[in-house]
């Protein structure tokens, strides 16, 4: 399949797989396509929230690595701060 994106009427975006196959006359001439198109909105919408939430938890992780390490308050803060910038 082939994904696209488009515009829907109201502005917002809408993607598409589409499936498509040449239609031929008795000569092997191409006339048309015959094909599908699903909306795979939701879908992509719902893959694009999987990313956010893959990198908010790598980040809590890097976090609570760098935290286990801390011995004191400022080594705390300063692991921290190390953590939230990489």
């Amino acid at each position: 399949g082939y994904e696209t994106t488009h515009l829907a009427k109201d502005g917002h975006e809408i993607h598409l797989l589409l499936n498509a196959v040449p239609l031929r006359d008795r000569d092997g001439q191409m006339i048309g396509l015959q094909g599908t198109a699903l909306d795979i909105t939701a879908r992509k919408l719902a893959e694009a929230e999987l990313h956010l939430r893959l990198g908010q938890l790598q980040a809590l992780y890097h976090i609570s690595e760098s935290l286990a390490q801390a011995v004191g308050l400022e080594s705390v803060y300063e692991k921290a701060l190390d953590a939230i910038q990489a």
